[in-house]
C-alpha cells in the first residue's frame, strides 16, 4: 500500500501486514495523504491461450488474489473482523 498526497506521482509504501500493526508507517511530517495505491505483484502466465498457463488465465487469478488477499482484508479490519 502506497500512501499519496496531493499532485504526488509517489508516496511512502509498505506491506499491508505491516500497516495494521503500524498504519504510521505511512505518515511523513504531517503531510495530507489524498490516495492510497494498492499493489499485488503476480507473474503473468507464459502463453497467449486461456489454458492454466496463459495470460488470460493469470489475470483473472490475479484479480481474484487481490480481491481475497487485499480488498477482503481491508474490507475485514473496516467492519472489525480482524
Amino acid at each position: 500500500m502506497e500512501a499519496l498526497a496531493d499532485g504526488s506521482a509517489e508516496g511512502p509504501c509498505d506491506l499491508l501486514k505491516n500497516l495494521r500493526s503500524e498504519p504510521g508507517l505511512l505518515v511523513r511530517g504531517g503531510v495530507e495523504i489524498s490516495s492510497f495505491r494498492l499493489t499485488l505483484p503476480t507473474g503473468m502466465g507464459t502463453r497467449r491461450g486461456t489454458d492454466e498457463a496463459g495470460f488470460v488465465r493469470s489475470v483473472d487469478l490475479a484479480v481474484d488474489r487481490f480481491h481475497h488477499d487485499v480488498l477482503r482484508a481491508i474490507e475485514d479490519s473496516v467492519a472489525g473482523k480482524d
